[in-house]
């Protein structure tokens, strides 16, 4: 192989290597070995390639097996790329996202302040809160009394007056209703006058 082992693949160094009866020698140019390990190397790399490199060379080079590209196996690498193409965006939206959701640096600086803050006034208002608690409770206990009396008064009074046409009777005939009529007729009156 006077220009390197580069163009060898495995298929090739197999079947050229495989053909013999007694003894197999692979022969190739030292300098084109050489020049391909410098030309894989990172530039300004000057380390010299020595005799265990180009045997590494040999090896990695024939070891190779190419293979021919089929239509199916063209569309599957296309949807396997597809497949990664897709969960690296989706990766790299979410890593976004989490940014964006993030709060700024200011935003944390108001939010110390604020949980600094109600650190500090959190005990006067739990005290608040637990007497306006208590006198809540007080006030829904006074609103239940206030309904009970209500309701024995209404229980009461229909227990004296069982029909409603007797209510109303009764009603119309109080002395602060006549009271209340005879004010209203003297303001009719009066009206009357004036035009």
């Amino acid at each position: 192989m006077p220009a390197g082992s580069r163009l060898v693949s495995a298929f090739g160094a197999y079947t050229s290597s495989s053909r013999h009866r007694e003894k197999n020698f692979i022969l190739t140019s030292d300098g084109a070995e050489r020049a391909e390990i410098i030309g894989r190397r990172p530039f300004g790399d000057r380390r010299e390639a020595n005799r265990s490199d180009v045997l590494d060379n040999l090896t990695r080079n024939f070891a190779r097996q190419p293979e021919k590209e089929s239509a199916l196996n063209l569309m599957d690498r296309a949807a396997g790329l597809r497949r990664g193409t897709v969960r690296a965006t989706q990766s790299s939206l979410q890593s976004l996202e989490a940014n964006a959701a993030a709060p700024t640096l200011p935003e944390r600086l108001v939010l110390r302040r604020i949980i600094k803050m109600l650190e500090e006034r959190l005990p006067g208002l739990a005290a608040r809160l637990c007497r306006q608690g208590k006198t809540i409770g007080e006030l829904a206990y006074l609103g239940r009394a206030i309904a009970q009396r209500i309701a024995e008064i209404a229980r009461w009074r229909a227990s004296k007056i069982p029909d409603a046409k007797e209510y109303l009777q009764q009603v119309v005939k109080s002395p602060s209703l006549r009271r209340q009529n005879s004010e209203i007729d003297k303001q009719n009156e009066r009206r009357g006058r004036k035009r």
